[in-house]
């Protein structure tokens, strides 16, 4: 994607992106193993004790009842971990081609930390293109079985919560009202 906005116009384009193990960039890799210690981890051992408690079976069923129940706590996590990491202070280092600062001031005003801005202006033509592709969704999951979970929730009183436990508690509550409801 990187790639199609810079254009062809621009012979410098194919250099905009690298491709391949980011091993060399420990600053990628600083940020994934904050992004999962600080979020996914988590969440990988959650699902993970569902399965062994023989509460998620890989069904379309099950999965769409993960979406439904947790994909807004797990984004909010997600927002949150990202604010983080672009407030945090990246220390000087001898690199003299390392930046110093916040994540976030060093992309809003990179000529206050001796750097440039390296924005580039893209068509918006371009920018439609990309729209055009994009799957953005009003529901967690699928939408006749959102509106299931929506009027079982309904129907038997339950509601949706911040809390991990009890949104755990719904999720296998949704599932065997569900199963039941398939059995009749």
């Amino acid at each position: 994607m990187q790639s199609f906005l810079r254009g062809n116009e621009d012979e410098r384009s194919a250099d905009s992106v690298i491709m391949g193990p980011s091993t060399a960039n420990q600053r990628i890799e600083r940020w994934w193993c904050t992004l999962r210690s600080e979020c996914i981890q988590f969440w990988m051992d959650h699902f993970d004790q569902m399965k062994a408690d023989g509460h998620f079976d890989d069904s379309f069923i099950d999965k769409s009842l993960i979406q439904f129940c947790f994909q807004n706590a797990i984004q909010e996590e997600l927002d949150e971990v990202a604010v983080a990491w672009n407030d945090h202070r990246i220390r000087a280092s001898h690199n003299s081609r390392a930046p110093s600062g916040h994540p976030s001031m060093l992309y809003a005003v990179p000529h206050l930390y001796g750097g440039q801005n390296f924005c580039q202006a893209v068509d918006q033509a371009k920018i439609d293109v990309c729209l055009e592709e994009c799957n953005f969704k009003d529901y967690p999951c699928d939408v006749d079985f959102y509106h299931i979970c929506t009027d079982l929730m309904a129907e038997h009183n339950l509601t949706m919560s911040n809390d991990i436990f009890k949104v755990t508690d719904l999720y296998l509550n949704l599932r065997e009202l569900i199963r039941l409801e398939l059995r009749e």
